[in-house]
């Protein structure tokens, strides 16, 4: 072995948790036949950068839940429809059974 000065170029992949300023549902598709709707959530910086984005399956109860005129979570929402804010309370209800 030997001291060496020579620089060696070297390619890393870093990853970092970098906060999520905004989130933004950017598709939404709802197949009723399937009980299942797709969600795909967009999450930007401070800057409003793109740092990632995710897709959501909301089927089952939660998709029974969303379509519901259940009154816990959606007071005055008709059955079978939704409404941006119910998709998100999906979303985090999921989220925190993770």
């Amino acid at each position: 072995m030997r001291v060496s000065n020579k620089e060696i170029t070297v390619v890393r992949s870093v990853t970092s948790k970098i906060p999520a300023a905004t989130e933004h549902l950017t598709s939404i598709n709802n197949y009723k036949e399937a009980r299942t709707l797709v969600a795909t959530v967009k999450y930007h910086d401070r800057d409003d950068l793109e740092i990632g984005q995710r897709t959501w399956y909301i089927t089952g109860e939660n998709y029974d839940l969303l379509m519901s005129e259940s009154p816990d979570f959606a007071p005055g929402k008709p059955e079978n429809e939704y409404r941006e804010v119910d998709i998100w309370y999906i979303i985090d209800k999921m989220s925190n059974e993770m």
